[in-house]
């Protein structure tokens, strides 16, 4: 391929990247203006179209879930600010409308009431975004690496104080090493699904045949444990588990 095919193709794929860029501007502020004319089906309809572009943004799940909420479909609402913290764990205003979102549903999910101590540990955990993990593990690994190389190049002595400040430096970047991975692989493997069937009963087995066992409710979130064809074993927060319809649930994962 000549030099001048390759500049046309780039100039191509530019032109519609911005064309594709200035398109999804425009839905987006159609949809904000629908929303605070209290269309909220159109508004639903216009967020829904940019998360099928493959837009895996937090604010746009947000969004969806207020037009949900809005629309009494707590189930869904429940999901999308799930997916929006799944992807930003500290989007302060997903989790104030989860926690609000929460309080609707028959089901008793209250999950700030941790022990105290779980609470914090499980605040510092997520309080970083998958995004600012990523980008604090790198800036400290190419310090650490920086001055690695600057001590070799000059053939300086370790002395104590050097030493103790390149062992600060690594456990730094074990910590962030460690916490970004961990962090991936619960994004990766996320489990989490919300009910979206207003009841749904639980059984011992895959099938209506089996011994019931309770019964749930719209919001409700859960874990998957195993899929067989058309039923489900999920487990509560309590610790029970059942088996349930696939169809009654939506999972969180994006």
């Amino acid at each position: 391929m000549s030099t001048r095919m390759i500049i046309f193709s780039l100039m191509i794929m530019i032109f519609t990247s911005l064309i594709s860029v200035d398109n999804e501007k425009k839905i987006l502020y159609s949809a904000t203006e629908a929303y605070k004319l209290n269309d909220f089906d159109k508004a639903l309809s216009l967020y829904s179209e940019l998360e099928t572009r493959n837009q895996k943004n937090p604010d746009i799940y947000y969004n969806i879930g207020n037009c949900y909420f809005r629309l009494n479909r707590i189930g869904l609402a429940i999901l999308y600010y799930k997916k929006a913290l799944l992807i930003d764990s500290s989007h302060s205003l997903a989790k104030k409308n989860l926690n609000f979102a929460l309080k609707f549903t028959l089901d008793k999910q209250d999950f700030e009431n941790q022990n105290f101590l779980s609470n914090i540990i499980n605040t510092a955990y997520q309080s970083l975004s998958l995004n600012a993990l990523a980008w604090i593990t790198l800036i400290l690994l190419t310090g650490l690496v920086t001055v690695i190389h600057a001590m070799i190049r000059k053939g300086q002595d370790y002395t104590h104080t050097k030493q103790m400040m390149l062992m600060i430096m690594l456990a730094f970047n074990l910590v962030f090493i460690a916490w970004s991975g961990t962090r991936f692989y619960h994004y990766k493997h996320n489990n989490e699904a919300v009910i979206s069937s207003s009841k749904v009963n639980a059984y011992s087995g895959p099938g209506e045949n089996y011994t019931k066992l309770f019964t749930i409710h719209e919001g409700l979130i859960i874990k998957i444990n195993k899929i067989d064809n058309a039923w489900t074993l999920v487990s509560l927060s309590n610790g029970f588990s059942g088996w349930v319809r696939t169809s009654t649930y939506k999972v969180v994962a994006i």
